[in-house]
């Protein structure tokens, strides 16, 4: 059976109405009932077959709006998580810098009171270096004049100090 489009049918009806006798002084055209009766009979297949076809393409349609629609969803719930992530790897990331410049300032004071600490040692154990070198220095001079003076008196101071 050859398949005949709808407003083919549309337009054979018209034509025929086109092309009847019209009745003189009215609105009315007679035209041959036997080819109306046919185009309408057409139309009466063609109609549930045109209906039929619209709404298995409305059901297709439905079903890619549907099928799109899950989709958009996916891909939605796949960007959230992906920024999810993105977020949580900046949080680790803003954490781990905290953490970071934490250690560094603990660090930094800590060097800074290991310094002081052996500043203050260094600064001890040289003044006692020094009161040592003035004591060996007083030691040293007084050694010097005593000698100075024995070559100076002749030597007398040294008898006598042997003889004591």
């Amino acid at each position: 059976m050859i398949r005949i489009d709808i407003l083919q049918l549309v337009d054979r009806l018209e034509q025929l109405l086109d092309e009847g006798r019209k009745v003189p002084l009215s609105r009315y055209v007679f035209v041959d009932p036997e080819i109306a009766s046919s185009i309408l009979g057409q139309m009466r297949i063609s109609v549930p077959r045109e209906i039929e076809m619209a709404r298995a393409l409305e059901k297709d349609c439905d079903r890619i709006l549907a099928e799109a629609n899950e989709e958009a969803a996916r891909l939605l719930a796949e960007a959230r998580d992906e920024a999810n992530r993105i977020l949580d790897e900046n949080a680790l990331y803003d954490q781990a810098a905290i953490e970071a410049k934490n250690l560094l300032l603990s660090a930094r004071a800590e060097a800074d009171e290991i310094r002081s600490g052996a500043d203050q040692y260094a600064i001890a154990q040289l003044a006692v270096m020094e009161s040592e070198v003035v004591r060996v220095l007083e030691t040293v001079r007084n050694g010097l004049e005593l000698l100075q003076a024995n070559v100076d008196g002749d030597g007398s101071q040294g008898d006598k100090q042997k003889d004591s």
